[in-house]
């Protein structure tokens, strides 16, 4: 079986505009960050063999999630024909209108549980990317853009398959584990 992996990321910026101080070794105190300076939602899909990543405004509902996954895998419908689309239990992606379009384009819908990270590759590709937008210590909207930009272009199916693989591992333990 052949595997799409689904997942969208919200990544923001936020400002304390406060300094903490702490004795070495001891934990940063937790603060509420309530200013937004700047953010960027993004989805993405990888598979052995190729990935895409799109930006999205405001927040998805069935429709735009449809719209959305038919626009970011468009040109790559029947390469995917028979793969098994892995994401998240977010309701839109349970949606009827949703399981409509894996049934039209032979794409089978993995029944995964919600919050379940560890068997979806996709979390550790946001893991790498997040790290690197992070040494680009984007301050503004474009800053961060750029950097996610930067983060994607960067991004090698080599490292996208390697996340994979290590899904794989975790998989085989958890079944070898029953």
């Amino acid at each position: 079986m052949t595997y799409i992996f689904e997942n969208e990321c919200y990544v923001g910026l936020r400002s304390t505009q406060q300094i903490v101080w702490c004795k070495r070794g001891e934990s940063t105190p937790k603060k509420e960050i309530s200013s937004l300076r700047a953010h960027v939602n993004l989805i993405g899909f990888i598979w052995w063999n190729g990935y895409v990543f799109r930006r999205f405004d405001n927040w998805l509902n069935s429709d735009r999630y449809c719209d959305k996954v038919n626009e970011a895998l468009s040109e790559n419908l029947r390469k995917l024909n028979g793969f098994l689309f892995i994401s998240d239990g977010v309701k839109c992606h349970r949606s009827t209108q949703f399981k409509r379009w894996c049934d039209e384009y032979n794409i089978e819908l993995c029944e995964w549980p919600g919050y379940s990270p560890d068997f979806n590759a996709i979390k550790l590709v946001w893991n790498i990317i997040k790290q690197k937008i992070k040494t680009k210590n984007p301050k503004s909207q474009r800053e961060l853009e750029n950097a996610i930009d930067e983060a994607l272009d960067g991004l090698s199916l080599i490292a996208i398959q390697a996340c994979i693989k290590k899904t794989q591992k975790i998989y085989q333990h958890f079944v070898s584990s029953y």
